[in-house]
């Protein structure tokens, strides 16, 4: 390859530009911190409640079994995360129609550790241009030590991330007690560290890049954007022409440049809607102090509808109230179809949770010997059930058949434990002369209760001797 065709090759790439986003405290970030706050705070918490003798929610691999607070769910129960997916999807696309990337902005895991960093960032080292100057500088025994803390508390941060992440997976007293003493299995120790390692290069390192060029939800949010989606918005009827301060001809925006300053996506909100925004309200939000330290009309930057700004044609025009827009977003046909099929979804979800049976069996025919002749009256064959108690409580079992012609001959009286499975070998005989394959039913019920579930399965006669 020439040097001409591979000076073109990397100019399609753009290089990253370093972004030093400044911090600033806002209405809007009091919120994303009190959002967070509880949202994450749970998150690392809840490992360290138990229900019972076990965690309050714990994703028990080896047992094939998934704790959610007071239920268990099974590999049986498959279904029901189909259902949890039908059931996120659609509130994906209805939160997207009506408030866009609202998600992105407050409670999204990559934008709330990215915040995270930044701040670490500038307590350590400082505003923005003390960041950057920093960065320009020759290594020194200052600039090393202040890299050192703010690296030392970034992965700080990204091992408490890891190993609450992996406590969902492995007790979380149990993996702590093997952690610090050095105990702890391989594959937990990959896992450790391995998202550790994601945590501290995403928020410290890509950054805006996960949500400009990884994020699928980025890609297409542009599908379910509409003229009444809810956005981050700057008014250009009210902004332009830009000016200084002090010009005369000029619009409201006195080009500061602030808003741009303080975007953890390094855009300029007044070049319209990008897919780079994440609706964090941070520009809205200085914008705002800026035009009250300069004693200017505010909202230049607002949440706001596209239908509702192409409806202001004069600077001085009033505009609809925020709960007003917030209406006109949420009461709609598209919105309305979203909300009615979400609910039936809902809906179905509660009755099929709420009917699910604490008894879960199966049966496989002994296929070595197919049958036996006990004598010259009695058949028998051979079957292999495994009974499961998906309840919090212990269940005594029993076993029964659909038919007089068969009899079980082992034990049919089982006490099973809360979220165990007992595997049996039962022996069923009939007497009837009869010849090759005939259908029954083995009855499994829960004593004392009307609970029961039919195994479908046959009972081999011995062939015909004619």
């Amino acid at each position: 390859m020439s040097k001409d065709n591979s000076e073109k090759m990397h100019n399609l790439y753009k290089k990253r530009d370093a972004l030093y986003t400044k911090v600033i405290k806002s209405h809007s970030h009091n919120q994303r911190i009190i959002l967070a706050g509880i949202v994450y705070g749970l998150f690392v918490l809840l490992p360290w409640i138990n229900i019972g003798d076990r965690p309050a929610i714990y994703f028990d691999l080896g047992a094939r079994q998934f704790h959610i607070f007071w239920l268990t769910f099974w590999p049986q129960d498959f279904m029901f995360l189909a259902w949890a997916l039908i059931i996120a999807a659609f509130s994906l696309f209805l939160f997207t129609t009506v408030a866009g990337r609202l998600w992105c902005g407050y409670i999204c895991p990559q934008s709330i550790w990215t915040f995270l960093f930044i701040w670490v960032e500038e307590k350590i080292e400082g505003s923005p241009s003390k960041r950057k100057k920093l960065d320009k500088e020759a290594m020194s025994a200052r600039k090393l030590a202040t890299k050192a803390a703010k690296h030392a508390i970034w992965f700080s941060i990204s091992l408490i991330t890891g190993f609450s992440f992996v406590a969902y997976f492995y007790p979380a007293s149990e993996f702590f007690l093997n952690l610090v003493t050095f105990s702890l299995p391989t594959p937990a120790m990959v896992a450790l560290f391995g998202f550790t390692w994601l945590t501290y290069l995403d928020a410290g390192w890509l950054r805006e890049q996960v949500c400009v060029y990884m994020c699928p939800y980025a890609k297409f949010q542009s599908v379910m954007y509409d003229e009444q989606t809810l956005v981050v918005s700057y008014n250009g009827i009210k902004g332009e022409p830009r000016g200084s301060l002090k010009s005369s001809d000029r619009g409201q925006c006195i080009d500061c440049k602030e808003c741009i300053h303080v975007c953890p996506t390094g855009i300029d909100i007044r070049d319209g809607i990008q897919i780079e925004c994440i609706n964090c309200a941070l520009c809205l939000d200085v914008c705002n102090d800026i035009m009250t330290a300069t004693n200017q009309p505010t909202d230049l930057i607002t949440f706001t509808t596209l239908e509702t700004q192409k409806g202001i044609t004069d600077s001085k025009a009033t505009a609809p109230t925020a709960r007003e827009i917030l209406k006109q977003s949420i009461i709609r046909p598209k919105t309305l179809a979203y909300i009615a099929v979400l609910s039936i979804f809902i809906t179905l979800f509660i009755y099929q949770l709420a009917a699910r049976s604490p008894l879960e069996a199966s049966v496989i025919p002994s296929r070595d010997p197919i049958y036996r002749q006990i004598n010259s009256t009695t058949s028998a064959n051979d079957y292999n059930i495994k009974i499961a108690n998906k309840s919090g409580d212990t269940i005594t079992v029993t076993l029964n058949t659909s038919s007089k012609s068969f009899t079980i001959i082992n034990e049919k009286l089982f006490v099973i434990d809360p979220n165990e499975t007992h595997e049996t070998d039962i022996q069923i005989n009939s007497t009837e002369n009869k010849h090759g394959p005939v259908p029954f039913d083995i009855i499994v019920s829960i004593e004392g209760t009307p609970i029961t579930t039919q195994l479908d399965t046959r009972f081999v006669y011995p062939p015909s001797r004619k």
